[in-house]
């Protein structure tokens, strides 16, 4: 238009005027040309390239969709964490043999939080002090070296503090860099502290956090663990009791019940020493039973009078669960047998006792103030043995397992009136002793014992041979009826286990014979067919 204008007034056009012509045309050609645009993608176009998802309506905006992304992402989040810990309760109660202990959970712990090291201490009952229940990776030899003292009401920074201090000695061990504790509580308790070692620093973040997240579980399941060993160990307790109640019958010697409550004792209580005194005739002390060491804690009595003074107060049973806070027994003894914790329990009357129970641990808090409950039973049955025998002018009638000689008593007393004899013997004791030593079978063994004075009457007499059978005479009892019980006898054997130590629980099984009481003596054989 520019240069219309200047050649119609005749004139040449100038450079400038030139120049506005080009722009002004470059301008018209750019604004005349077809136009391309690309509008942005909807949200239903994004969500279908990503997979069939149905678009939204009108009312939903990306501020809910990514409000719902985050719900999902937090429940997603939640499931796998509670996985997680389930799978860890199911490992740490499951153990891979045997029922769970303390132990086994301790190695499951390990397992699960790849962990070099684990030691999990745990409130004794009266909650005062935090004993070492199990390792895993460190031996302890002086167990009384990790036991903390400090009580469950502290706050859980307080009680890491402590359980710090007392592993310092052991600092090559659990080197601070890389060892953390966790606080096990449930129920709004703090029950233990769980103590973890790792090979770096990386590894140590990762396993406290895998603990962290399942300590309550943990130790919920730690505290039913303890409520099984309990169970298990009061059921222990009860054959106990029943096993010194049905050998003092004066079936055997009084050396032969010493020895055998010892030796149960110290096994159920889980203790290091167990002495079984009498007084004799002239007042002296003589051991008739001892598991472990003989002690000679009760004549280094420091009380005053020493034990004729204690005889003279009626000799309340003495319980001393921390050795280092007492002094009625002489330190430099307890010293040198390196004794923790200790029972004296008289039987027999209080104001003269027939004989005392000492037991004895290494270890603090190894022995409780429950256990007391099973050694005044105890004692209140060896209280009425030596009752019995100082009381009766002839021997009591033999009820438990007999002497050869007192057998062939009572077969010869049992002629006229006549019986029956049973000859009882398991089917698995000589592979049981080539298999799990003389301890599991001498275990089968006391089983079918303790199988035959519940199950057979009161009146049998029962004689254990030389192997692994026993015999019973059956007084009066016509062989039909002895037929019959040896049948029940069999199958009641095979519902009973024997737990010698295995994976497993040996099956009890007994092979059964009867045979008439001939009047004559040298007939007696045993014969016939098997029972069951």
């Amino acid at each position: 238009i520019l240069a219309g204008a200047a050649l119609v007034e005749g004139a040449a056009p100038s450079p400038g005027a030139l120049i506005h012509a080009a722009i002004a045309l470059l301008v018209a050609t750019v604004a005349n040309q077809e136009r391309v645009t690309e509008r942005p993608k909807t949200i239903s176009a994004l969500l279908s390239e990503t997979g069939p998802v149905t678009a939204p309506d009108s009312t939903q905006t990306l501020i809910e969709l990514r409000a719902q992304v985050r719900k999902l992402q937090r429940s997603l989040r939640y499931v796998e964490r509670a996985s997680r810990v389930d799978h860890a309760v199911a490992t740490i109660a499951v153990p891979k043999k045997g029922l769970p202990t303390v132990q086994s959970a301790a190695e499951a712990i390990r397992d699960l939080t790849q962990a070099s090291r684990v030691i999990v201490h745990l409130f004794n009952s009266a909650g005062t002090a935090l004993i070492p229940a199990a390792s895993v990776e460190f031996a302890i030899d002086d167990p009384n070296a990790l036991v903390v003292r400090c009580a469950n009401t502290l706050r859980g920074t307080e009680i890491k503090a402590h359980v710090r201090s007392a592993l310092e000695p052991f600092a090559e061990a659990f080197p601070s860099s890389r060892t953390a504790q966790i606080i096990l509580h449930d129920s709004g308790e703090i029950r233990g502290v769980l103590t973890l070692v790792a090979n770096t620093q990386g590894d140590l973040e990762e396993a406290r956090e895998r603990a962290e997240e399942a300590a309550e579980r943990i130790s919920a399941t730690l505290r039913i663990i303890q409520r099984i060993q309990a169970l298990e160990r009061r059921m222990r307790e009860a054959e106990l009791l029943y096993e010194v109640q049905s050998r003092m019958s004066g079936a055997t010697t009084v050396e032969d019940i010493g020895h055998r409550t010892a030796y149960a004792l110290q096994e159920i209580l889980g203790c290091d020493d167990v002495n079984l005194w009498t007084v004799g005739e002239d007042g002296d002390l003589v051991l008739v039973g001892k598991a472990g060491r003989a002690l000679p804690l009760l004549e280094h009595l420091t009380i005053p009078g020493g034990m004729e003074r204690w005889r003279e107060n009626h000799s309340p049973p003495i319980a001393v669960l921390d050795a280092s806070t007492t002094r009625i027994v002489d330190p430099a003894t307890l010293g040198r047998y390196r004794i923790q914790s200790f029972f004296l329990i008289p039987f027999g009357d209080s104001a003269n006792p027939s004989g005392y129970i000492v037991v004895a641990s290494k270890q603090a808090g190894k022995l409780q103030s429950s256990d007391s409950k099973i050694l005044l039973s105890v004692a209140a049955e060896l209280g009425r043995l030596w009752a019995n025998r100082e009381t009766q002018s002839e021997p009591a009638e033999p009820t438990g397992l007999l002497t050869p000689s007192q057998f062939r008593a009572a077969i010869v007393n049992s002629l006229k009136s006549g019986g029956s004899l049973l000859y009882v013997e398991p089917t698995r004791a000589e592979e049981t002793l080539q298999e799990l030593g003389a301890a599991a079978r001498q275990m089968l063994v006391r089983t079918v014992a303790t199988l035959l004075r519940r199950h057979l009457p009161d009146s049998a007499k029962i004689l254990r041979t030389d192997t692994a059978s026993f015999v019973a005479l059956l007084p009066n009892l016509p062989k039909e009826e002895a037929e019959r019980l040896a049948a029940e006898l069999t199958a009641v054997a095979a519902m009973h286990s024997v737990d010698v130590g295995e994976d497993e629980p040996l099956p009890l099984a007994i092979r059964v014979r009867v045979a008439d009481l001939d009047e004559k003596p040298e007939a007696n054989r045993i014969s016939g067919t098997f029972a069951g």
